[in-house]
């Protein structure tokens, strides 16, 4: 197994709540490293936010690798996790 820094984690809990205009819940929580927890806990009602913060979530990962020094972070509209 490659060595690694850490082991970061996001999971997504999604529902519908009837009677809603928007019907969907998806709420994401984030740890850089989960020897240290989750840091942060977010909620959307758009798919394509929780999209969004999935990509960035992995850019983040992607970023803090140094297997690749020609990898940079991006950033999205409505932020990112860094």
């Amino acid at each position: 197994m490659p060595e690694t820094k850490g082991v970061a984690l996001l999971t997504i809990r999604a529902w519908c709540e009837e009677g809603s205009q928007q019907p969907l819940r998806a709420e994401i929580r984030l740890a850089d490293d989960v020897a240290f927890g989750f840091r942060s806990t977010r909620t959307f009602v758009n798919a394509d936010d929780v999209l969004d913060a999935v990509r960035d979530f992995l850019d983040s990962v992607l970023s803090s690798s140094s297997h690749d020094p020609t990898v940079t972070s991006v950033s999205r509209p409505g932020g990112s996790y860094e």
